[in-house]
C-alpha cells in the first residue's frame, strides 16, 4: 500500500496546454486503464447485486465481503480519475493544480486501505466462528459486523486522507515527488504489514483448531452430525468458506506486494527504479480489484448461480428491449 509517486502514468508528463493529441504510448495506457475500469466496475457491481438478491448469501461474512466489493468498485472510479489526467488538454490542470494532484493519491490509499482491512474482518470473523462457536452465534450479530465495518471505513478514510495535508509540493515540478516518506513508510506501509500479519495469523489459527477438532472427532469416534450442529467449526461448508476466502487474501497479497516493495525500496535506499516497472506493478495491483468475483464464482456454488442469474436477466432483458 506503500505507492511510490508518479507510479499512475509511464509516459512523460508534458505541461503545455498546448498537446492536445495522444501519443502510441498515452493511448496505450488509456486502453489498459479503460479496460480496468470495466473488469473492476463489472466485476464487484456483480458482486454487490448478487448478494442483494440473493438470500441464502446474506450472511454475516459477505456483509464484509460487500464492503471489500463496495473498496474495489471506487478503486475502479479512481482509475477512472486518473483516465482524465490522461486527456492532453486537461494534463495540464491535473498535473499542475494543487489539489486535483493530490486528491488522485487520497482517493486510492482510502480504498486499498478499507480493502485490507476488510480481508483482515473477514479473517478475524472466521477464526471467532471456530474458536468461539457459541459466543459467536450471539455476539456477532449483523449490527455488529455493520458498527465494524463502518469503523473500518472511518479508519480507511482517516488513513487515505492524510495526504491532503501532509504533502510536498513545488510549483516548478507539479505533480511529482508529492508524497512524504514519512507517510508512505510509517503510515500507509505500517497498515499493510500490520493487517497482512493480523491475516496471517487468523488463518493460521484457523488451521491449527479445524486440524486439532478433527483429529479429536477421529479419536472418540463422535458422530459428525452431533458435533457438527454443537461446534459448526469442522462443517465442511464452514472449511469450503475459510479456504475462500484465504484465496481471496493471498490474491491480494500476490498482486500488491510488486509496488509495496519497489515503493519500500525507493524510498530507503533512493534506487531509481524504472518508470515502465512502477507501472507495471501498479497495473497488476489494480487488477486485483476485478478479480475476486472470479474467485467467488470459482470456489462458491451460491456465487456462481447468483452470478449466472444475473447474466440471464441482463440478456433476456437485452433481448425484450430490442
Amino acid at each position: 500500500m506503500a505507492f511510490t509517486d508518479g507510479v499512475f502514468r509511464v509516459s512523460n508528463v508534458n505541461n503545455s496546454t498546448e498537446n492536445t493529441e495522444f501519443s502510441t504510448l498515452e493511448l496505450l495506457e488509456l486502453s489498459i486503464n479503460t479496460v480496468l475500469f470495466l473488469l473492476i466496475s463489472v466485476g464487484n457491481l456483480l458482486t454487490i447485486i448478487a448478494v442483494y438478491k440473493t438470500p441464502s448469501l446474506q450472511t454475516i461474512p459477505n456483509m464484509f465481503v460487500v464492503s471489500l466489493a463496495v473498496a474495489d468498485f471506487l478503486t475502479g472510479f479512481a482509475i477512472l480519475y486518473y483516465m482524465f489526467n490522461m486527456i492532453p488538454v486537461l494534463e495540464y490542470y491535473f498535473n499542475n493544480m494543487k489539489y486535483l494532484c493530490i486528491v488522485r493519491y487520497a482517493l486510492v490509499y482510502t480504498y486499498i486501505a478499507q480493502s485490507v482491512l476488510s480481508l483482515c474482518l473477514i479473517s478475524v470473523d472466521r477464526l471467532l466462528y471456530i474458536k468461539y462457536p457459541l459466543r459467536y452465534l450471539t455476539s456477532v450479530t449483523a449490527r455488529n459486523a455493520g458498527i465494524m465495518i463502518a469503523i473500518s471505513w472511518i479508519f480507511s478514510l482517516i488513513i487515505g486522507t492524510v495526504p491532503l495535508y501532509n504533502y510536498i509540493w513545488v510549483d516548478a515540478t507539479g505533480c511529482t515527488n508529492n508524497l512524504t516518506k514519512e507517510f508512505q513508510v510509517y503510515g500507509a506501509f505500517s497498515v499493510f504489514v500490520v493487517c497482512v500479519m493480523c491475516t496471517f495469523y487468523c488463518y493460521f489459527e484457523i488451521t491449527r483448531i479445524a486440524l486439532r477438532q478433527r483429529r479429536t472427532i477421529k479419536a472418540l469416534q463422535v458422530a459428525s452430525a452431533y458435533l457438527d450442529g454443537k461446534y459448526c467449526s469442522v462443517d465442511n461448508g464452514y472449511l469450503k468458506s475459510v479456504k475462500l476466502f484465504a484465496v481471496v487474501f493471498f490474491a491480494f497479497l500476490l498482486f500488491w506486494m510488486p509496488i509495496n516493495i519497489l515503493s519500500l525500496v525507493m524510498q530507503l535506499s533512493n534506487y531509481d527504479v524504472p518508470s515502465w516497472s512502477i507501472y507495471i506493478a501498479i497495473t497488476f495491483g489494480y487488477i486485483n480489484s476485478g478479480t475476486n468475483f472470479l474467485i467467488y464464482a470459482w470456489g462458491n456454488n451460491l456465487f456462481r448461480r447468483a452470478f449466472l442469474k444475473i447474466f440471464i436477466c441482463c440478456v433476456r432483458s437485452s433481448t425484450v428491449s430490442h
